[in-house]
C-alpha cells in the first residue's frame, strides 16, 4: 500500500516529504491566484 504513495516521487527524484513539500507550495500558490481581493475596476477612473 505504501509502494502507491512512494512511486510517483521516485520517478521524480525526491522523497516522500520532500515531494510532499513540492505539491503542497504549488497547491498553496494555486489557492492563492484563487483567493484575491475585490476587482477595484469599478472604483478607478479609466484610463485614457
Amino acid at each position: 500500500m505504501f509502494d502507491h504513495f512512494t512511486r510517483h516521487p521516485q520517478s521524480v527524484d525526491e522523497t516522500y516529504l520532500e515531494h510532499m513539500g513540492v505539491a503542497s507550495s504549488f497547491g498553496f500558490r494555486m489557492i492563492g491566484a484563487g483567493i484575491r481581493l475585490p476587482d477595484p475596476w469599478p472604483f478607478c477612473p479609466s484610463p485614457v
